[in-house]
């Protein structure tokens, strides 16, 4: 009777129970809940007909997986399927896409324009593309200050030898967004400007001239 009972669950179809965070931007990884999940699991997401596999997808155990989202795709609604020993699941509209790309600190296939809006109180940031698979597009980021969690700043060390300094604007939902970067300029000062003006913390989250030392 138990080998039974072990041979039934087995069986038992993937379940999808939730994903998060569920406003997203390409490169993230995305934390998916449910049930029947094993290290062979693969995770698929699709949009208007366009259907990306994601890699990778990391093995939490059978009720959690982590899987990364390409540094490229459309903005949009985006449904989900599981699949696991031959077994499916779906879930429709998973996540949102909002920002198209993933953020390259001082570089990538972009320049930008990013401001600090107390009129509106929110930050603008918007990249107009001038190579890579979104040439000749253009993409605005919004982020309202009431959903600030806090602001961050990195510095980093480049291949090329040089320091990119950068600040991020972290969301309450967990997901970040890159604000300012400059390889000329150390951002530090400007990051806890936007910080005290919002009365809210700053963390710094990678210094690898401090690692250096």
């Amino acid at each position: 009777m138990l080998l039974l009972s072990l041979l039934f669950a087995c069986a038992t179809d993937p379940v999808v129970s939730s994903v998060s965070p569920d406003d997203v931007r390409a490169g993230d990884v995305l934390t998916i809940l449910g049930e029947g999940f094993d290290d062979s699991t693969t995770v698929k997401v699709s949009s208007d007909g366009t259907e990306y596999t994601l890699a990778p997808v990391t093995f939490h155990g059978v009720i959690s997986l982590g899987a990364t989202l390409p540094e490229v795709m459309p903005a949009g609604d985006y449904g989900l399927t599981v699949t696991s020993g031959g077994r499916s699941a779906q879930l429709a509209s998973a996540f949102k896409v909002t920002q198209t790309t993933a953020e390259v600190p001082c570089g990538g296939h972009y320049s930008a324009n990013a401001q600090m809006s107390l009129a509106r109180k929110e930050f603008v940031v918007e990249r107009f593309f001038d190579s890579g698979p979104m040439k000749d597009k253009s993409e605005v980021v919004r982020i309202p200050f009431v959903d600030v969690a806090q602001v961050e700043f990195e510095r980093l060390k480049m291949e090329s030898g040089n320091t990119c300094t950068v600040v991020f604007i972290k969301n309450k939902n967990g997901t970040r967004v890159m604000f300012d970067d400059d390889e000329k300029i150390d951002l530090q000062v400007r990051a806890n400007r936007i910080a005290l003006e919002l009365n809210k913390p700053i963390r710094v989250t990678r210094d690898d001239s401090a690692s250096a030392n």
